[in-house]
């Protein structure tokens, strides 16, 4: 497609249409000071409309070069009667070729190329030859990732949310995605203890007959009364989940207190350790012996030597027999 680079007054471009706006950056310090020193080397791309011109690409060129006070730009215009198909290819493919989208940059993209692209396959070409790095399985994802509230938008941007735990909360109300976003955000963990807190959460909430964010609530006051901190109070992943596990799954969790208190009566000593069974739901449980040389090796293997007729062990096992 032509392109007619012109001088144009800054005052004649409305920035405010964000039909085509596509970056999530909002920063324009740094690039305003790169144009000052060496020029605008990439023109953006307008739409004469009423008497102004809506922006196809270059938003943040555009405020960069406002920042610095200045009173024209160079910009490249494109034909008046461009359809909006054509207008959103452009602005696709304009960032897409600057530089790599983000995942709620690629999901907007692809949002707007699905307006004009019903089709799945017709929208999969368009996104391939606008250069948007995306297969057949992620473009359902990416458009559900971009009708999910801000929230998680943000959590996606700072990778304290992952994708599956965002697309998993879309089936919650807003009130509910609210509350979780907020809290992956604030503990910034991973995928597995994300996916833990969300799925402990909704398992007490539906056992209980209460709405998750009750169970959340919950959960964010104990986790402040444990840390026994003064307001603002950072929120310790572990403690938290600690609680939430507890509660999801009581019996385990008394059996844990038990089976700890009964493994402190065995005076293993800190060379050797008993672990029970993972979750307390297999049979076997491992005994463990750390040693150096075979004078530790014998030192530590006198001590378990009457393990075995200790009464703890028989308690701890028997524990296991009612989990």
């Amino acid at each position: 497609m032509q392109f007619d680079t012109v001088a144009l007054d800054l005052g004649a471009i409305d920035a405010s249409v964000r039909d085509y706006r596509i970056t999530t950056r909002e920063d324009i310090e740094q690039l305003a000071v790169s144009i000052d020193r060496v020029g605008l080397l990439n023109p953006p791309i307008l739409l004469p409309a009423s008497g102004s011109y809506v922006v196809i690409s270059g938003f943040r060129r555009i405020a960069a070069c406002r920042l610095l006070a200045g009173t024209s730009i160079p910009a490249r215009v494109i034909d008046p009667a461009s359809p909006p198909k054509q207008c959103v290819q452009i602005a696709v493919t304009e960032n897409a070729q600057q530089r790599a989208l983000n995942l709620i940059e690629t999901a907007r993209a692809l949002v707007l190329l699905s307006a004009h692209h019903e089709d799945p396959q017709a929208l999969l070409e368009a996104a391939s030859a606008s250069g948007l790095p995306t297969g057949k399985a992620m473009i359902p994802k990416l458009l559900q990732l971009d009708a999910l509230p801000e929230v998680i938008k943000q959590g996606i941007l700072e990778e304290s949310i992952a994708l599956p735990i965002a697309l998993a909360l879309g089936r919650f109300d807003s009130k509910q995605v609210q509350a979780f976003g907020e809290l992956f955000r604030e503990l910034k963990v991973g995928l597995n203890k994300q996916r833990d807190i969300l799925t402990w959460t909704t398992e007490i909430a539906r056992r209980e007959n209460v709405r998750p964010v009750q169970v959340l609530d919950d959960a964010r006051r104990q986790a402040i009364v444990s840390e026994q901190t003064a307001s603002p109070v950072r929120l310790k992943p572990q403690v938290l989940r600690e609680y939430l596990h507890k509660r999801r799954y009581p019996n385990i969790a008394a059996f844990d207190g038990r089976f700890k208190e009964e493994v402190k009566q065995l005076k293993l000593g800190a060379r050797a350790d008993l672990k029970p069974p993972p979750g307390f739901e297999g049979t076997h449980f491992l005994l463990s012996l750390c040693f150096e040389s075979l004078e530790t090796l014998k030192e530590g293997l006198k001590g378990l030597d009457q393990l075995a007729d200790n009464p703890a062990l028989s308690r701890i096992l028997s524990l296991k027999k009612h989990v």
